[in-house]
């Protein structure tokens, strides 16, 4: 047989048993070097046939297949190919049907012919499983364990509720774990992880009893964003930037991520959750520890990582006694009866004030952290305010949106600040923007060019843009392939972040909420200062932004 022969074989032959084809599967796939059959990643995507997998999931697995199966040949090299299965509760026919219905829609651009044709290999290639009962994952893992003497890595994608991943980690445990000692397991799991601290715990505890630590991989797409995921390179380039971040030069640190959508439809989710359990928890927290944390000494060194977040986190203290402010969009209570929901109601904007008290390298300055629904802006990033020049005024509270540059360009006395822009209304590629008096550089990192600065003298704003390939599930899953930890949510950063958040999600389901509409938030910011936090867009309204302005 030769490999599309096999193929095709199998995953016509979906009304007979399982063993008597996924044994043809073995046969796929020699080394270009060896000519033996080639090391291999077996992949079991589970929840194949879910929104999730169709919107991300199964185009980024074909990305990771066309490099590693599609180009091995070509390159001479041994890589370890992938064979992908696609698992779920429905019933075979439907199920490959829907999965292959999923691939066919996978975007080649051009209609680039390497791209269809490879796309067609893969369709072909992959094989569709129902996962529904004992006996469905007993016969699965038997047939997959027999033909895994070549077997490098298996891996299991969670594309699941959480509500359902102790039952499923239960039976990866009992039937599939790799058969052969050369083989290691991976298992990816989708936040949320938890909805405070005693769920995080118990949920940890629950797949703690099927997986080492080392075989979970906590996924928060936030960290494949080219910002995430290059941040701590750029700050290892930039030895004199590193040597600025800390107490002594820094004024204080904002991480915002505003949304222009509501919850329409899926208050189900969210008014049982919110916005400091949806966001704060996770996706803003993440990208400050990767701003703010120490880096190790070493490029690849986890658990020194792991234990600069850690430490980070625990120093981490609410400013003032009312650190968290809680709001909710016009229209949200409708939204939520329209849906079949009931109050109370979460809130759909928070901002929260931190200092980290004890840290040796950022005590004393203002850490906040924004997020909310239907704010007026998409967009999100981290922005770092530097103190002033001697001689200059301390620069006034930045606001919750739009380009300092733009801003403060007729201040006399400029502010400094360095600008992490992830992602903007329009779908404009990220950017880092540097204002004069902050030396730092980004067109060695791949993919960063350098662009035209805005200003000129000290008022100039030097800009990086990125131009490289930006999707988080992309990076996410190669490097979930490639077993890269630094790019996933470590288990002990996750429990020490609920340690933080779990005081915040409670008091902030009780707390009261103000209501806003979608153009509140022009032109205002968040006022936070040791010893007292004053949040302005509590008091002020669209109509007072223009005065707003002149305050600033």
């Amino acid at each position: 047989l030769d490999t599309r022969d096999a193929a095709n074989l199998y995953c016509g032959a979906v009304h007979m048993r399982l063993p008597t084809f996924l044994a043809v599967i073995g046969l796929l796939g020699t080394s270009p070097v060896t000519g033996e059959p080639s090391k291999h990643v077996n992949v079991v995507l589970l929840g194949a046939t879910g929104d999730l997998s169709a919107k991300y999931l199964w185009k980024s697995f074909f990305l990771v297949y066309r490099h590693a199966n599609a180009n091995s040949a070509v390159s001479g090299r041994n890589l370890p190919r992938l064979r992908m299965f696609g698992g779920a509760r429905m019933a075979a026919d439907k199920g490959r049907a829907k999965c292959a219905e999923l691939i066919e829609s996978i975007p080649c651009g051009n209609d680039d012919p390497l791209c269809i044709s490879a796309k067609h290999s893969f369709q072909n290639s992959f094989t569709y499983v129902q996962l529904k009962r004992d006996e469905h994952w007993e016969a699965f893992c038997k047939t997959l364990n027999a033909t895994s003497a070549y077997e490098h890595t298996r891996l299991f994608y969670l594309a699941i509720p959480p509500f359902a991943y102790q039952s499923i980690s239960r039976s990866i445990h009992r039937y599939c774990r790799p058969a052969s000692v050369n083989s290691s397991l991976r298992t990816a799991l989708e936040k949320p992880f938890g909805s405070d601290l005693q769920s995080a715990k118990k949920l940890a505890e629950e797949i703690g009893e099927s997986f080492q630590p080392s075989e979970i991989f906590n996924v928060d797409h936030y960290l494949g964003k080219p910002i995430s995921r290059d941040l701590m390179k750029l700050r290892r380039k930039n030895p004199t930037l590193e040597s600025m971040l800390n107490y002594k030069s820094v004024a204080r640190i904002d991480v915002v991520i505003r949304e222009t959508v509501d919850c329409k439809g899926r208050t189900g989710f969210y008014n049982k959750n919110g916005v400091v359990r949806d966001v704060l928890q996770n996706h803003a927290t993440e990208l400050l520890l990767l701003t703010a944390a120490d880096l190790p000494a070493s490029e690849n060194d986890d658990d020194a990582w792991e234990k600069a977040k850690i430490s980070l986190l625990k120093s981490l203290r609410p400013l003032g006694k009312n650190a968290l402010l809680t709001g909710r969009y016009k229209g949200y209570e409708k939204h939520v009866h329209e849906d079949g929901g009931s109050k109370p109601l979460m809130p759909t904007f928070a901002t929260v004030a931190l200092e980290a008290t004890n840290h040796p390298r950022w005590k004393g300055v203002p850490i906040v952290l924004t997020s909310g629904k239907r704010t007026g802006s998409r967009q999100s990033f981290i922005r770092v305010m530097f103190k002033p020049p001697k001689g200059c005024p301390q620069s006034p509270v930045p606001p919750l949106g739009g380009s300092l540059a733009e801003t403060f360009a007729d201040s006399s006395c400029s502010p400094r600040f360095l600008h992490f822009h992830i992602q903007g209304p329009s779908g404009d590629p990220p950017e880092i923007r540097s204002s004069a008096g902050i030396l730092v550089s980004a067109e060695d990192i791949q993919g960063w060019t350098k662009v035209d600065a805005l200003g000129d003298g000290e008022k100039t704003v030097r800009r990086w843009r990125f131009n490289g390939d930006g999707g988080a599930y992309d990076h996410l899953v190669d490097a979930l392939f490639s077993g890269e930890r630094s790019s996933f949510v470590t288990p002990g950063a996750l429990m020490a972040s609920w340690e933080l958040w779990d005081s915040f999600v409670k008091s902030g389901d009780v707390l009261e909420q103000f209501e806003y509409d979608e153009d509140y938030f022009n032109g205002l910011g968040i006022s936070a200062t040791v010893g007292k936090v004053s949040i302005e867009p509590a008091l002020r309204g669209a109509k007072d932004s223009t005065k707003y302005h002149e305050e600033l």
